[in-house]
């Protein structure tokens, strides 16, 4: 199993004077990425780029960049006179032995999810989730997957879920509809070794790139936590 390719990342922590809405870290990070092909190639053409805004503090930014933006990132801040430091890497994070994992719990930012009728989706739905994270990995990482978001959301059913709706800043005057909250995964055990690994690949992949819409503006991020032993399962659908 550990002979599957992995979705490769690392976060930056860029240090700043004073505290920068999303819009203004995001024209920052395409700054530092203006010689990288994947980064230009998005902007030009409405893409989802190379990088996620992980988190905004009040003299730092945490961008978490991928493929080539990630040498890219730090070479281009770098030559514009910013400090960047590797905060975190996928390489760091160790999944546990695929026989002992028996789920995840995901918590969500500010998240919306694309959809074809409406402009934004402010509510979890677990193929949309999946979509999001299998897309980005089927274009990265160069091995596609030999299953689809439908049956990603059968494999790894939601057993928990409590959510609630927010919104946004981009702008001074524009807000992105959202949803924030805690998502209880469970690994079915019927399903083979090899899918239930790469299901716990994609949620360490969507920990560093996010998951939806705007994540280049800080929204869909997720923080992962992995469940070893055996939870309770709780049914609060009724």
């Amino acid at each position: 199993m550990n002979s599957f390719p992995r979705f490769k990342a690392v976060c930056w922590r860029i240090k700043l004077h004073n505290r920068l809405q999303p819009e203004q870290v995001m024209r920052l990070a395409y700054g530092f990425l203006k010689e990288d092909k994947l980064a230009q190639e998005a902007h030009n053409h409405r893409k989802r780029p190379p990088f996620s805004i992980k988190e905004i503090g009040k003299n730092y930014a945490d961008v978490c960049t991928w493929a080539s933006a990630i040498e890219n990132f730090k070479e281009g801040a770098l030559r514009s006179g910013y400090n960047v430091v590797n905060i975190s890497s996928t390489s760091d994070i160790d999944i546990p032995h695929i026989s002992e994992l028996n789920g995840a719990v995901v918590s969500l930012g500010p998240t919306s999810f694309f959809h074809r009728e409406f402009n934004g989706y402010p509510y979890y739905h677990p193929e949309y989730f999946w979509h999001s994270a299998i897309n980005l990995w089927n274009h990265t990482v160069g091995h596609r997957l030999p299953f689809d978001a439908k049956q990603a959301s059968m494999y790894c059913p939601v057993v928990y879920m409590q959510t609630y709706p927010t919104k946004l800043q981009l702008r001074k005057d524009n807000y992105l509809p959202a949803f924030t909250g805690e998502i209880r995964h469970v690994f079915n055990q019927e399903v083979k070794m090899e899918y239930r690994y790469l299901l716990a690949e994609l949620l360490v992949t969507v920990s560093f790139a996010g998951v939806g819409r705007k994540t280049a503006w800080g929204a869909g991020q997720v923080d992962l936590n992995f469940q070893v032993t055996p939870v309770a399962i709780t049914y609060p659908f009724g």
